[in-house]
């Protein structure tokens, strides 16, 4: 005797869910990336030299975009919809950030912070110097493979590592202040990639 099953028919309520899940799981795939630029990290290249050896021209980077609180400019197109910071806290000396300066919105900078809101920063005979204390320094090998400023490419430019107050070390930094937070290129020969914003 042989036993045959009939086939059941397929529910509609089956076909229902199917397509529910199936949007559901669409809209996660698609919404995803947006929330993770959004709220999460951002994609950067290093558009010069001028962090150099810390990060090459045309190095690619992840910044992390919780780590100093959120601002309208980590919204997709920069909508001015507040102002301000939200859940923001301070930036360490020695820190990588990007940033914009509120004259000119259009611009990504990065840079390494040195001076934090209160400090006075100089430049005395070449040593960068913090409230008065020249921050310690060491000789390096020479940096071959071009000036700063991108005129010799066989350049060979002096290489220090410094450490900073807070006991970070990096490897160059130069410039000016005249605001809160203040940070430097790493390129010691450019002094107009350094920048203070308040």
């Amino acid at each position: 005797m042989t036993f045959t099953q009939a086939a059941s028919p397929r529910s509609p309520w089956n076909r229902v869910w199917l397509g529910v899940v199936g949007v559901i799981l669409l809209i996660l795939l698609v919404s995803s990336p947006i929330f993770v630029r959004t709220f999460l990290f951002q994609p950067f290249s290093a558009p010069s030299g001028s962090m150099s050896p810390t990060l090459q021209q045309g190095d690619s980077f992840f910044v992390s975009k919780c780590a100093y609180g959120y601002s309208h400019f980590s919204l997709p197109f920069s909508p001015p919809l507040f102002s301000g910071r939200i859940f923001g806290s301070e930036p360490a000396r020695g820190d990588v950030v990007v940033f914009r300066l509120p004259k000119n919105t259009s611009t990504d900078y990065v840079k390494r912070v040195v001076g934090l809101p209160g400090d006075r920063i100089q430049m005395k005979q070449g040593l960068l110097t913090i409230n008065g204390t020249p921050v310690q320094r060491e000789r390096l090998v020479d940096f071959i493979g071009g000036d700063l400023c991108g005129s010799d490419p066989a350049a060979r430019v002096k290489h220090w590592r410094e450490t900073l107050p807070n006991g970070v070390s990096h490897e160059g930094v130069r410039a000016r202040s005249d605001g809160s937070t203040f940070t430097q290129a790493t390129g010691r020969a450019l002094m107009r990639c350094s920048t203070s914003w308040s």
